[in-house]
């Protein structure tokens, strides 16, 4: 997971908006959830080593398409699902999530 300063750092690379936002609150709002496949998240992210079932915040209009690090933006997601659905806009996602659970998205 990329840290929230990292985050800051690519959003005002593409000239986005950035809010101090805590993943805690993110996480807390969604429930723990993973919004791309609507699982419960469980653990949290480690540093060192992988937990693909670890929440992630996720933004839904990626950084690097003009999205904002804004809460209405943010997501959580399994660090598995995130990964996979890379800098991809969810809504095409979203419109066949099987292809995007067998990894064609």
């Amino acid at each position: 997971m990329a840290s929230a300063a990292h985050a800051r750092r690519r959003a005002r690379l593409t000239g986005s908006v950035v809010l101090p936002i805590a993943n805690k609150t993110v996480f807390e709002r969604d429930g723990y959830v993973c919004y791309l496949c609507g699982e419960q998240t469980q653990g949290q992210w480690v540093w060192r080593g992988w937990n693909p079932l670890a929440p992630t915040i996720d933004h839904v209009i990626p950084l690097v398409a003009g999205g904002a690090h804004v809460l209405g933006n943010l997501r959580t997601a399994h660090a598995k699902c995130n990964s996979e659905k890379r800098d991809f806009l969810t809504p095409t996602l979203l419109e066949n999530p099987k292809k995007f659970r067998e990894g064609r998205p």
